[in-house]
């Protein structure tokens, strides 16, 4: 692991001596130590060195240090990993990544964030060619773009099993056909990825199943086709679609392979696509399940106001402020007519976020049009047409607000249809406060993972 990136490590050891390491919220390996005699205190650690040798010297940077007198559970592992990047410095998920450069099995990786243009990161230096592309920090906008990979699945090294993975969006949904990839060959022997009105349809040499079209526009979405010996399998957000048997292939005779376009001469993809890569061996399922956890840390319906109105999610929900609601790091809102809307979210059971209200009544969220939303009355945080189920403030279970600082608050309630959610705005009223930081879910995070949230955000406000 020497790629000078930032990781976060965990080990957690439980009464029964069960030792479990992660890295990046992703469990790595067990081990059995109840054997062993374990300490009971810290008097004695060392940090960047073994205790027991003088020359065994960790080499880097190491910083926030914990210990928990207890063993924390992986939900609460996974909770520490997503909270590790400051929050005033997020960054459009899913969260860039770049592929291990060591595993010899990669053949090209092209869209991330270490190469330039049609750069691949690989050592194969397999560069393609692209043209009509809009190439931005973690992968490249396509709009009748020809993206090039001058080179056939043989060519790349691939002889009888191979994984293509990549990240991608969509700006249209339903009108005509978009190809995310292609190795182009007229009859049986195509390798391709493309979506239509007729849905999501792969072509593994002769077999070319057709998948309900379930793609939202411009959400960010992680596929994966494999091929086994003779055996395909197609994931989609890390969930098996379908797999087949006894496929016949033939890799030589297919083309040039072309990332959004059919050969580079029709049905041109529209919309984002990054990270994306070829390896020349089939890759299991955990890996699968590993590289979309790395890129999606947290499956939020909607995170914003961290920089402005945009969302950070991978749903792509952007606000759309009125009033004079100033944004930069945050909102501030002045409860005359100040309000960001974001339209139809879908189901939601949290809403998190950071405030500093002005009075101690103020309105702070529309989920429905005047029937459902969050909002404070003389000093308690208060629900209309939500069923609560529990109410947090910097990390403890309340509903006491005050007025004039900036607080951590997590509302959670009965799952609902957020169908009309805004910001400094409950009909009729508005709210005068500045917010930062707001992140809605789909889930009820855990006690200790909302306290764990708080204390890891707080040095920013």
């Amino acid at each position: 692991m020497a790629d000078t990136l930032w990781h976060t490590v965990c080990v957690t050891v439980d009464l029964a001596g069960d030792m479990k390491l992660y890295l990046d919220g992703v469990l790595g390996d067990t081990d059995d130590v109840s054997a062993q005699t374990l300490a009971t205190t810290i008097a004695n650690a060392t940090l960047g060195r073994r205790a027991y040798s003088s020359g065994s010297f960790f080499v880097g940077d190491i910083g926030e240090v914990r210990v928990y007198n207890v063993a924390l559970t992986a939900g609460e592992v996974i909770s520490l990993s997503h909270t590790g990047v400051p929050k005033q410095i997020a960054v459009q998920q899913p969260i860039p990544q770049i592929p291990d450069v060591g595993d010899t099995s990669l053949r090209g990786s092209w869209l991330n964030k270490r190469t330039d243009g049609a750069e691949d990161l690989s050592s194969n230096n397999n560069d393609g060619e692209a043209t009509n592309a809009v190439f931005g920090p973690v992968g490249a906008t396509f709009n009748g773009t020809i993206f090039d990979l001058n080179k056939t699945l043989a060519e790349f090294g691939v002889t009888g099993s191979f994984t293509i993975s990549f990240w991608a969006d969509t700006t249209t949904i339903a009108a005509g056909t978009s190809i995310f990839y292609t190795f182009d060959n007229a009859g049986s022997n195509r390798f391709y990825l493309r979506r239509d009105n007729d849905g999501l349809i792969l072509g593994l040499s002769d077999w070319q199943p057709t998948f309900a079209n379930t793609l939202v526009a411009d959400k960010m979405y992680f596929f994966v086709v494999v091929l086994d010996g003779t055996t395909g399998a197609f994931y989609l957000d890390n969930v098996l679609l379908d797999s087949q048997a006894g496929i016949v292939v033939d890799l030589g005779s297919a083309d040039d392979g072309f990332i959004g376009s059919d050969a580079g001469s029709q049905y041109f993809h529209s919309g984002l696509i990054s990270d994306f890569r070829i390896y020349s061996e089939a890759k299991s399922s955990s890996w699968i399940a590993e590289q979309y956890a790395k890129g999606v840390p947290d499956a939020m319906v909607l995170h914003s106001l961290v920089t402005g109105a945009e969302d950070l999610s991978v749903n792509g929900n952007d606000g759309t402020p009125s009033g004079g609601v100033v944004l930069g790091q945050g909102g501030v809102f002045d409860g005359v007519d100040d309000k960001i809307d974001y339209g139809d979210i879908g189901n939601i059971q949290e809403v998190e976020f950071w405030i500093k209200p002005a009075s101690t009544t103020e309105d702070f969220v529309q989920i429905d049009t005047s029937t459902k939303g969050i909002f404070v009355s003389s000093g308690t945080i208060s629900y209309l047409g939500l069923s609560s189920s529990a109410t947090y403030v910097n990390g403890v279970a309340t509903t006491i607000s005050s007025a004039g600082f900036w607080q951590h608050v997590v509302c959670q309630f009965t799952q609902v249809d957020a169908d009309n959610f805004e910001v400094g705005f409950f009909d009729p009223q508005y709210g005068e406060f500045s917010m930062r930081d707001l992140r809605v879910r789909d889930s009820i995070s855990s006690a200790d993972a909302v306290k764990i949230s708080y204390l890891r955000q707080r040095k920013y406000y």
